[in-house]
């Protein structure tokens, strides 16, 4: 059974950039209203977490954008995720 997991975007112009970055996923947008999109993105099988290379892909995404953090929805509920924070140097 496929599954769908929703990334929020407050543009259309966010949400195009992160489904650009989606080519081995099946996706659609979504617009809840003027100033709320959704990435619907198609997941081989149900699953309680993200694939890794997917929290990876919304992560870089959040990065390119400057974006904080985006909330994304599963089948068993909803979660923030921010972007990754990346140290160089000691």
């Amino acid at each position: 059974m496929n599954a769908t997991v929703r990334v929020e975007s407050h543009s259309r112009w966010d949400a195009l950039a992160l489904a650009r970055r989606l080519p081995a996923y099946r996706w659609h947008l979504l617009q809840a209203d003027a100033e709320h999109w959704y990435v619907c993105i198609e997941l081989a099988q149900q699953q309680d977490k993200l694939p890794s290379e997917l929290t990876a892909t919304i992560q870089r995404w959040l990065e390119e954008r400057q974006l904080a953090a985006t909330v994304v929805h599963t089948a068993s509920g909803e979660r923030a995720l921010e972007r990754a924070v990346i140290r160089v140097g000691s």
